[in-house]
């Protein structure tokens, strides 16, 4: 299974992430226990290697 880790302007914000969705620019990130947490910004890049997903925000 892969989960990943997201990092907001390069701060840990979440782990074992297992889905998220965009709604303009809100981006929401639900883990693998069921929390959703939402900030507001754009996707820089995801690296399905190492499983990261690198935001910055707006």
């Amino acid at each position: 299974m892969c989960l990943a880790k997201v990092f907001v302007d390069q701060n840990d914000f979440a782990q074992s992430v297992t889905n998220f969705r965009q709604n303009g620019d809100e981006l929401t990130f639900i883990t693998l226990f069921g929390e959703e947490k939402t900030v507001t910004g754009e996707v820089e890049s995801i690296d399905f290697t190492e499983s990261i997903i690198n935001v910055t925000s707006k």
